[in-house]
């Protein structure tokens, strides 16, 4: 199998290199993700994925979800809550733990087991989106096993703006908003405001979310500006709860959990002050996170978490090098009121990035990060710590004026949430440890022939991987977040193509491969579950007239031992199929209107499937569904 897919890898790149190069047209985008600082892709050893706020505007994506539906090893949904779900390269049910979310470079992953929710973030605020799908812990720390996606948005850029939305599709969903960005000489002020409801696809699945942002950027001087945000989220939903198969074949639609419900209210306060000269710029962003989660399970006392985040970097270009260097805290608490148990988490990073040229066309990237973790508890209140050493170390090589290869080595890491360390239900696991990995990649990226092409190829083992025991074997009344007693690897190919067949037609096509196993303890030799081996996107982006776009994307996925078949005794999970439908029309320049269809062939399958002691429990996904929607612009 490993020889199968690095003669794919290889005969790829082969013919990356044997294509006559054309003049850079994408290659020219710069990204941020990779180092803290803006940089042109074409420097960055590592593959970086970058999404345009264009793109997704021509795509007709109105989620972020959406909007990463064909990037290579993305596998994207809207989630058994409606919240979205981005899972990286196999993360399988550990996808929100394992994955940094970051907005504008601020960590949105909160200290515990709440899911940061993609539906809160309007789509036409998104400037672009960059998707790193591996070694990123020695920039960004914690949750990054999974990578990073950062969403950039057009906030505090000096544009001036309104913008009015509205969105009605099937089960009488309904969304709207605003954003605003006005300008008082070197004060910009911004601001959105959204709202869904929804009866949802189930019953007993509805939806209530609202959220709102304010914030502001002065300019100091020239050189420096400061920008202030408040952010606030108070969201409703209903839970249908999982099927049996008996169930979901009688009616998928139909709920086993009446009367669940959860509510969610948080508020975000971020600052963050930027000072920058030709060879030095410092970034320090600061946030402050409250959030009550209330539910009919945990009384309505509910749980309270509070963190305060502060990221501190500066870049330094001398002479061949360009050095970053930065510290980060963090310092947060989850309060679990009705069994009286809190646990805290404080950690302290330290991270060096440097990046040396030997030539204009090839040079090397190191990065090294020392990390401090202590974790408080309240059963029996004592503490255990954690060190950790991560590093990454690149090549880069640009053999063209539009081409570039590169190889890069590194360790990441995640350590315990805050509930994963003591559970709601007052059972605690002091025995879990950090998940470590170690990676190994190769890959490039061209523009040859008018087609832009993006491969890699990926390894990486992972020891004490965190996941949920549902065998209860380690004492839990619930399951168990542990520590897997043996080693995984995941072996993978990527590849990404983008082609403008004439003026009026386009196609985007990826592919990815992921093969992901135990190769020690006692599952050795088994699949990791819920994990798809193969992924295909295709999407045709048509525009018969200047103003009108329309989109087909089409999306398999290929098929999984359900989760936590870890001895893989029970039949996989099928694989599917999604199609969807849009079409956009532009008759003046201030209004768009927006029409199509999800799953246009009202494929039937599920969000998630997990087997637990032979019995199989379904999530069903949405069926076909309509929507409609405007956007009204003025300037």
């Amino acid at each position: 199998m490993k020889k199968k897919v690095l003669t794919i890898f290889y005969l790829v790149n082969s013919l990356i290199l044997a294509m006559e190069s054309i003049e850079n047209v994408k290659l020219g985008t710069t990204t941020i993700s990779a180092e803290g600082f803006e940089e042109n892709i074409r420097n960055t050893p590592k593959t970086v994925y970058i999404v345009l706020g264009e793109e997704i505007k021509k795509s007709g994506a109105q989620t972020i979800p959406e909007a990463l539906k064909i990037i290579p090893g993305v596998k994207s949904g809207e989630g058994e809550d409606g919240s979205g779900i981005i899972d990286i390269r196999g993360q399988g049910k550990q996808y929100d733990r394992n994955t940094a979310i970051l907005i504008d470079g601020v960590k949105m992953n909160p200290i515990e087991m709440t899911k940061f929710d993609f539906s809160t973030i309007s789509i036409d605020s998104i400037e672009k989106i960059e998707i790193i799908p591996g070694n990123a812990s020695v920039l960004y720390g914690d949750n990054t096993v999974g990578g990073a996606i950062n969403i950039i948005t057009k906030n505090g850029n000096f544009a001036e703006y309104v913008n009015i939305r509205g969105e009605a599709s099937s089960y009488n969903t309904l969304k709207y908003g605003t954003d605003f960005s006005t300008n008082l000489d070197d004060l910009n002020i911004f601001g959105r405001y959204n709202k869904k409801t929804s009866n949802g696809y189930r019953e007993n699945q509805r939806y209530n979310i609202e959220n709102i942002e304010l914030g502001s950027k002065y300019k100091v001087t020239k050189n420096s500006d400061l920008l202030i945000k408040y952010d606030y989220l108070n969201g409703y939903k209903r839970n249908p709860g999982k099927l049996t198969e008996a169930q979901l074949e009688e009616d998928r639609r139909q709920a086993s959990t009446p009367k669940d419900w959860t509510k969610n209210e948080s508020n975000r306060f971020t600052g963050a002050y930027r000072y920058f000269t030709d060879n030095f710029e410092l970034i320090n962003q600061s946030s402050y996170y409250k959030n009550h989660y209330y539910s009919n399970s945990l009384t309505f006392d509910g749980k309270l978490t509070e963190d305060f985040a502060n990221n501190f970097k500066v870049k330094y270009l001398l002479g061949k090098n360009k050095i970053v260097f930065g510290l980060d805290y963090l310092n947060g608490k989850t309060e679990i009121k009705h069994k009286k148990t809190w646990a805290k988490k404080e950690g302290y990073g330290v991270f060096l990035i440097d990046t040396y040229n030997f030539t204009e066309k090839f040079s090397l990237q190191s990065g090294y990060r020392r990390q401090e973790t202590e974790f408080t508890y309240s059963i029996p209140e004592k503490k255990k710590d954690f060190s950790i050493n991560v590093y990454d170390v690149s090549l880069n090589y640009k053999y063209s004026d539009t081409g570039s290869i590169y190889l890069s080595l590194g360790k990441d890491f995640r350590t315990p949430l805050t509930n994963e360390l003591l559970a709601s239900n007052g059972y605690l696991n002091k025995d879990i440890k950090p998940q470590v990995g170690y990676n190994i990649e190769v890959g490039g990226s061209d523009y040859v022939r008018d087609i832009f092409i993006t491969s890699a190829l990926f390894y990486k083992k992972i020891k004490d991987e965190i996941y949920l025991d549902v065998s209860n074997k380690a004492g839990g009344s619930w399951g168990t977040n542990t520590n897997y007693d043996g080693k995984t690897e995941k072996i993978g190919y990527e590849l990404m193509l983008e082609k403008d067949i004439t003026n009026t037609l386009s196609i985007t096509g990826s592919y990815s491969y992921l093969y992901p196993k135990f190769v020690s303890g006692e599952y050795e030799g088994k699949e990791i579950p819920g994990v798809s081996k193969n992924k295909v996107g295709v999407q045709l982006n048509y525009s018969p007239i200047e103003k009108i776009n329309s989109n087909l994307i089409f999306n398999y996925f290929g098929s999984s031992y359900a989760l936590s078949d870890e001895y893989n005794k029970e039949r996989k999970v099928e694989s599917y199929i999604t199609l969807d439908l849009n079409i956009n029309y532009a008759p003046v320049n201030y209004l768009t209107l927006y029409m199509g269809i999800k799953n246009l062939t009202d494929e039937k399958y599920n969000e998630r499937v997990q087997e637990v002691k032979g019995i199989r429990s379904y999530y069903p996904a949405m069926g076909r569904r309509y929507y409609a929607g405007f956007e009204y612009k003025l300037y």
